[in-house]
């Protein structure tokens, strides 16, 4: 039972008491979800932290399941959680069949048209971050309230704690509560929150339910934001086209959550990687820009100084599925010289040593989970008592990699 957390794997899975009387399940991979609102969607049986490219389950007229998955990375990710809680956990009758037609789905032709969608008539700004833009809209609201509405830092630090704990509490994509920041603010001053906003921000623009983009200033720097995707396929397909597209881009600033092996960082400390390899054992070597802002080994504080983390980094080994390894995966890899595991990293930077190889290229990570500990993503982000004690703390390491982003790159 320690090889699975039960908590994640739920966390991919219908609630009851569908999980255990759903006897057919047929997973349909598309960038839509295009149900004709005839079906009842169905919670997970963990509804943490859902996030948009979890999967999305709906009730059909025949009382089985449908199940929408963004890629084939994901589809065979949920069919794996499907057969490790019937094995680990609980034996479940149910059947898992996915569409005949999408069984050979390749990501990049099958969101090639969307993406050019997504880019035609766009600006493309020198500095590209991928990252997630609910996340960095969060963040840069924060500097117009610390730099422009000279809000107290520890009243600062509050609001940003309640609309965490209040995203937590009612499973939110995202932090934006108006009412919390009305309270917090007062009404002048969040409608000035709310154009300085509007000012430095493009409304957001979004294709299919997965695909985004959004151009931001700060400084009188330009970055456009690029949505940030579950897997190295559709990563691949995104950075490509937009490479492609533009021959603007000079730094490519990549920001995400990622496991780690090391033994003396905690979740939401620092990882910084120098090369990057799949499970095939490919490697790409890297000038990662941020080793030369961001020693490792060391505690560092954030150019406004409002966060401060632990730094570590090395070799990321880049994975389709973190589901169905060995127990002793995380050690055989951290003998190997691993220090690192995230979804996307290797299908970005083969895009971009494909594509625009002199690209200065710039990775940061925050720890999601540390599983040599015992904290693996079902007890830390699909937890709710961890969760809980992580978003009582204003320091946290997203916060942390996007002040270096916008600060100093």
């Amino acid at each position: 039972m320690n090889i699975y957390k039960k908590n994640y794997l739920e966390s991919l899975l219908p609630r009851e008491p569908y999980l255990s009387k759903i006897q057919n399940v047929e997973i349909i991979i598309s960038p839509f979800i295009n149900h004709g609102n005839k079906f009842r969607y169905i919670d997970f049986e963990n509804p943490i932290n859902a996030h948009q490219f979890k999967p999305k389950y709906y009730l059909n007229s025949n009382n089985s399941l449908i199940c929408y998955c963004a890629t084939i990375t994901i589809a065979k990710h949920v069919q794996k959680a499907w057969n490790l809680y019937s094995i680990n956990f609980k034996p479940l009758k149910t059947k898992i069949k996915m569409n005949k037609k999408y069984l050979k789905t390749n990501t990049y032709d099958l969101y090639s048209p969307l993406i050019d969608i997504l880019l035609a008539n766009k600006t493309i700004h020198e500095r590209v971050i991928m990252g997630k833009i609910e996340s960095i809209n969060a963040f840069l609201k924060m500097l117009i309230i610390k730099n422009d509405l000279n809000f107290s830092i520890p009243k600062l630090k509050n609001l940003y704690i309640e609309l965490e704990k209040h995203r937590l509490k009612h499973n939110l994509l995202t932090v934006h509560n108006s009412q919390i920041f009305t309270d917090y603010l007062g009404k002048k001053n969040y409608e000035k929150l709310k154009l300085y906003f509007n000012i430095n921000t493009t409304n957001s623009i979004w294709v299919g339910n997965y695909l985004g983009i959004e151009n931001v200033t700060y400084k009188n720097k330009k970055f456009t934001i690029i949505n940030l995707p579950w897997g190295q396929d559709l990563a691949f397909a995104i950075t490509k086209k937009l490479l492609i597209k533009s021959k603007k881009i000079r730094k490519f600033i990549i920001v995400g959550g990622a496991g780690s092996v090391e033994d003396n960082l905690n979740v939401d400390d620092i990882l910084i990687a120098n090369s990057v390899q799949n499970e095939e054992g490919e490697k790409i070597e890297f000038n990662n820009q941020f080793l030369r802002i961001l020693p490792t080994g060391k505690n560092i504080t954030s150019p406004t100084g409002l966060f401060s983390k632990k730094i570590g980094g090395g070799r990321f080994l880049c994975v389709n599925s973190s589901l169905g390894h060995k127990k002793n995966f995380s050690q055989t890899n951290k003998n190997n010289g691993i220090k690192g595991f995230d979804m996307e990293s290797y299908g970005i930077l083969k895009a971009i040593k494909e594509t625009k190889p002199k690209t200065k290229i710039f990775m940061i990570h925050y720890i999601m989970d540390l599983p040599l500990k015992g904290l693996e993503l079902g007890a830390t982000y699909y937890n709710k008592n961890f969760l809980n004690k992580l978003l009582s703390n204003f320091n946290r390491g997203k916060y942390f990699c996007f002040d270096f982003i916008f600060e100093l790159i």
